[in-house]
């Protein structure tokens, strides 16, 4: 089975987030035949080793699960379409096939593939893998990015749920001067929240060094005339690496208590996930690594990004508290699109990147 072909056969294996188990156990096996020494960890988690000496240690990561929604797998003018193709299943086999071409060779040091599971859910996957890694050096997070370019920043994110309940029950809308609306109440909450993020210093000079909140979620009222007593809201926060967590949440800390007091609504809240930001400097080994092996294999430029987005490389950063890089091929727009596809052209140029990029890193 050539690279290609193994590409193909992961992205027509379904695996959606929580559904991975036939794709782990179908990796395990291709892992093994490739020379890598490979488990299964207790959540479904893939983790190969190429290299037996201790130092230093390189990490090449990414998911194995995808969104919902079945697209039709198929190889057309040089391009695989199917869903996971793009989002992350070209940038995990593409790693695994770069490792595997060092599984006969004496190397300094060590590769670890990891093909981690819920990356679109739980985050379970993640925190599990890190959870058994030590003395790790070096990572790259396989995420698309283009095959010329490397992200090394990304944003972090909040994910916040409100609920706003008033004494007074149900209503009919008619009492809406003596009976509070939870709703309108919930509003004056976002209202004054997103004011504040539009503010120093979460204000930055561009979109990506700014916070951007967006609801996405409500859930409120029964009828169109009563008064509601309930609402549900859901908040997602991008923040970017130069703010951290408990600035923002002293904010909202600060907006809900005025409001309590002011309407006499209980405002409760919860952080459903909480993710900081990371950046890592463009000097370090691992960036200029895969930088010097991009423009030797393409004969173009490396070009460095941020990433407006939330990338696993913040996890991986600020968890093990080294260098990371997220790269992989693709075109990241193309993801969880009903067009997702991934160009083999640059799939397989990006195998060679990555097999140079392990060199270097390695020194090898």
């Amino acid at each position: 089975m050539d690279e290609v072909e193994l590409l193909k056969k992961c992205v027509e294996i379904p695996s959606i987030s929580g559904e991975e188990g036939e794709l782990s156990k179908f990796l395990l096996n291709r892992m093994k035949k490739l020379g890598f020494a490979a488990r299964i960890d207790s959540i479904g988690n893939v983790i190969g080793q190429i290299g037996q000496e201790e130092q230093p240690v390189l990490l090449l990561c990414s998911h194995i699960d995808t969104v919902v929604g079945t697209i039709p797998v198929k190889l057309e003018d040089g391009k695989l379409y199917g869903r996971g193709a793009v989002d992350a299943k070209g940038s995990l086999i593409a790693m695994v096939c770069a490792a595997a071409r060092f599984a006969k060779k004496k190397i300094p040091g060590k590769i670890i593939v990891a093909g981690i599971v819920e990356e679109e859910t739980t985050l379970r996957g993640i925190r599990t893998l890190l959870d058994s890694l030590y003395n790790v050096n070096f990572a790259n997070f396989g995420e698309p990015s283009g095959v010329n370019r490397i992200c090394v920043a990304s944003k972090g994110r909040i994910h916040l749920h409100l609920f706003f309940k008033t004494e007074s029950g149900n209503s009919h809308v008619s009492t809406s001067e003596k009976n509070v609306n939870a709703i309108h109440v919930a509003i004056d909450f976002w209202n004054q929240f997103k004011n504040r993020m539009f503010q120093t210093p979460f204000l930055g000079k561009t979109p990506y060094f700014s916070v951007e909140p967006n609801i996405t979620v409500i859930k409120a009222g029964e009828a169109t005339n009563i008064l509601p007593d309930s609402c549900d809201v859901d908040i997602d926060i991008r923040f970017p690496p130069g703010i951290k967590y408990d600035e923002i949440m002293a904010e909202i800390d600060a907006i809900t208590g005025k409001l309590e007091q002011e309407t006499g609504v209980t405002i409760n809240f919860e952080v459903l996930s909480q993710i900081e930001g990371y950046r890592v400097d463009k000097d370090t080994k691992v960036a200029q690594a895969l930088k010097k092996a991009i423009e030797e294999v393409t004969g173009s430029e490396a070009k460095f990004l941020r990433k407006a987005g939330t990338n696993f490389m913040t996890i991986i950063g600020n968890r093990l508290q080294i260098p990371v890089v997220s790269y992989g091929p693709g075109d990241p727009s193309l993801e969880h699109t009903p067009n997702e596809h991934i160009d083999i052209a640059e799939y397989k140029k990006s195998i060679d990147v990555l097999e140079k990029f392990i060199s270097n890193v390695l020194s090898y």
